[in-house]
Formats: C-alpha cells, structure tokens, sequence
C-alpha cells in the first residue's frame, strides 16, 4: 500500500459523487431509484475526513472520504491517505469477531481513499446525547462486547502465529518471520526478570526448564 497520493486522487463534493457512486452497481442497487433520485449530504464536522451522506429511494450509506492533509488545518499540515486503507482492514476485521457492532462496509477505494459504509439510523453522536441527558441502557454490554471480542479473537491468545499472518496487514512493516514476536516478547521477559528480584525470580530457578532463562 502506497503512502503517496495517488494520481487517480481527488477530493469529492456534492455534485461529484452522484456519477461516482452510480458507477458502483453494488451501491447503486443498494440506494435504488436512479441518480437524480439520490440525496448527497456533506456532514463531515471533524478534524481530517470529507464525510457524506447519500440517501436513495430504497437506502442510505456514508462514504467517508481521506484526505491528504488535516482539514481543519490545511495543505500545510500532510497527513498519509493510507489511513483509510486501514481503516476499512479493521472495520472489515472486527466485523468477523463482533457481528453487528460495527457498520458494514460496501466498498472501497483505495485509489480514493474512500469507503461506501452503512448508514446507522436514527444514531446521533453520542456526545451529544449524553449532553441531552439521553441514556444508553445497551451501551455498557455492546461496547464490552465489541473490545472483549475484537481484541481477544484478534490476539496471540486466540490465533497461532500462521493464523495471526494476515493480521499484521494491518501495519506498515510486517515482521519477516513467524518467530518474530515471539523474540520480542522473550527479549522483554528475560530482560524484566533480570531486574526483578523476588518470588518470581526465585520460583523459576527451583524449576529446571525456566533457570536457564533468569540466570
């Protein structure tokens, strides 16, 4: 994945991603109607992102569009457009392990930085219902739901070291070799009990197949 802008790069607007998304037969089935039957809404109000809404005769979708630099800021501020490239790889990723919790993705662009994702409705941001004083009585089982089992089936407690290969996708250097972690994680260890004095320390060295490691 490139970090660079692409040359196929451009900003979207309003009026521009009418024809785009009508080129997209996924998409446009799933809005129905035709293009002048579709709504487009720019609500982006963040630091960094285009973020619009398209409503259709049949269904909505938010396309979220990078862009190469901090909105609020300008060009003077670079930012890397492959942030949405791993984005969409952890929405897609988390979807698999906490089915319902996150919205659903519908198409990428890479070229673009761009990506067609499902519209969750009536949903506010949730700050602002929380300054309405509106209570989330689901809040607290979701949100331990989605950490438990997105972190758990994503980790070396869940996935051999050849299952968790496609995992590293999501970083920009992957580790040349599946033995990789585990060296970093003994260097780590080794190096905490050489400093740790204590039960640990003491323990270990009764038992044979650990002293090599302490001493």
């Amino acid at each position: 994945m490139s970090m660079a802008t692409s040359a196929r790069y451009y900003p979207h607007n309003e009026a521009s991603l009418t024809p785009y998304l009508n080129e997209i037969p996924k998409v446009a089935n799933l809005l129905g109607g035709k293009p002048d039957d579709w709504r487009v809404q720019e609500v982006g109000d963040g630091n960094l992102n285009l973020v619009f809404i398209v409503r259709g005769p049949s269904n909505g979708i938010v396309v979220k569009q990078a862009l190469p630099y901090v909105r609020l800021v300008g060009e003077s501020w670079p930012l890397p457009l492959s942030r949405a490239h791993f984005e969409q790889l952890a929405l897609r990723e988390q979807a698999q392990h906490a089915p319902g919790l996150v919205p659903e993705i519908y198409h990428y662009d890479e070229a673009l930085a761009l990506i067609a994702m499902e519209l969750l409705e009536p949903h506010i941001i949730m700050r602002k219902g929380m300054i309405q004083g509106i209570e989330y009585p689901q809040f607290a089982e979701h949100i331990t739901d989605f950490m438990a089992r997105s972190l758990f089936f994503s980790s070396d407690l869940a996935l051999s070291a050849a299952e968790k290969k496609p995992v590293w996708r999501f970083f920009a250097v992957i580790p040349p070799c599946a033995k990789s972690p585990r060296i970093w994680f003994l260097q780590n260890l080794i190096c905490w009990l050489r400093i740790t004095a204590g039960p640990v320390r003491n323990w270990m060295l009764m038992h044979r197949q650990f002293a090599p490691i302490v001493r």
